[in-house]
């Protein structure tokens, strides 16, 4: 029997696309996203500070032309250079 409960809500996807981050000081960081749920990212980056959990993000698709900045808040710090955000 498996001791492990499967607790996400949603399911995720692997999906890779490049992002541009923007963090509450303006920094901007060119990013990549390595999966998608209904709810959130997860995105890798060469943070020169990582966010925080709570720190409220600005994302945008570099791929799709005219692509709107979707905010996001940071749920999850993976390691210096993988967070997980959640949609806002």
């Amino acid at each position: 029997m498996n001791a492990f409960k499967e607790r996400r809500q949603y399911p995720r996807l692997n999906f890779q696309t490049k992002v541009q981050i923007v963090d509450q000081y303006q920094r901007t960081y060119t990013g990549e996203t390595l999966d998608l749920s209904d709810s959130g990212l997860l995105i890798h980056s060469q943070f020169v500070e990582t966010p925080q959990v709570g720190d409220v993000l600005e994302i945008v698709s570099l791929i799709i032309p005219d692509a709107v900045a979707k905010q996001v808040i940071v749920r999850r710090i993976v390691d210096s250079q993988k967070i997980a955000v959640e949609f806002i």
